[in-house]
């Protein structure tokens, strides 16, 4: 839970082309709101790694006690739809169930989401599919009905960082922002220094109260993961992320739309 340093003054907030805030991008955040982002290419969650980490910054505002004394990771959830799409550890989708892989069919990934109750959904900028594919499940209403009943944002991302028609931009104005998306396509990076740590380095960065134990298990997972995306496909996405949020001074846009129109791109459009 090292995400708990993020604070919303880490980011500068354009609402429709005016100055506006993290708690107008995330309106009456409350104690069960709950982030999933749906993800159909390797890390191309890192598109929307300013609004992950908005929300990050959501949860811990909401509830400033979740930073130390009463600690907890964010209610942050990623949907791997159809494979695994590399490790995302390091924003703190944390513990692993956290990440979700689901089958390619738009009732199941919406089965899924509102399986871990989510109330703020972000998905990728795919041509729209076919509305009636929601209604293939067990039930042709029930799981629209949860989703429309407990839904409250809604936004469209682009993995590449630049959204088509955005409403929404989020600029980093704290360099140290751009620290835990850049970490996370370095698993080689991560392992050799958690391997090569001395037990009282380990303890030094220890989030909330993980133990020894916490911190190995979750390194053993890191590099269990490392191969989920090939290495040189992860160099390219690091210097695209280098690229789009350069010194710190960068920024990504979004749209934000209503549940019907973030609800017909849960899945990829053959």
């Amino acid at each position: 839970m090292h995400t708990a340093r993020y604070h919303a003054e880490q980011f500068e907030v354009e609402i429709d082309g005016a100055k506006g805030s993290i708690s107008e991008v995330f309106p009456e955040w409350g104690q069960f709101d709950r982030f999933g982002i749906v993800v159909h290419e390797p890390f191309g969650t890192l598109g929307a790694s300013l609004l992950v980490q908005a929300a990050i910054a959501a949860f811990y505002t909401y509830d400033q006690s979740r930073r130390a004394d009463a600690p907890e990771y964010p209610e942050v959830y990623l949907f791997h739809v159809g494979s695994r799409h590399g490790d995302h550890s390091w924003l703190d989708f944390w513990p692993p169930r956290k990440e979700i892989e689901v089958a390619s069919r738009p009732d199941q990934v919406l089965a899924a989401l509102n399986d871990r109750a989510i109330t703020r959904l972000a998905v990728p900028d795919c041509p729209p599919g076919d509305a009636s594919a929601l209604a293939e499940g067990p039930s042709s209403w029930a799981e629209q009905g949860s989703a429309y009943g407990r839904l409250r944002s809604c936004f469209v991302y682009s993995p590449s960082g630049r959204t088509a028609d955005a409403n929404l931009v989020l600029r980093i104005s704290d360099p140290e922002i751009t620290t835990d998306p850049l970490a996370t396509l370095d698993p080689e990076g991560t392992v050799a220094w958690y391997r090569g740590a001395s037990e009282q380095e380990l303890l030094d960065v220890a989030p909330g109260p993980s133990t020894l134990g916490d911190l190995r298990r979750w390194i053993e997972l890191v590099e269990a993961r490392a191969t989920e995306v090939p290495a040189d496909e992860r160099r390219r996405a690091e210097q695209a992320l280098r690229k789009r949020l350069g010194n710190g001074q960068g920024f990504e846009d979004y749209r934000v739309v209503p549940i019907e129109e973030a609800l017909v791109r849960l899945v990829p459009t053959p």
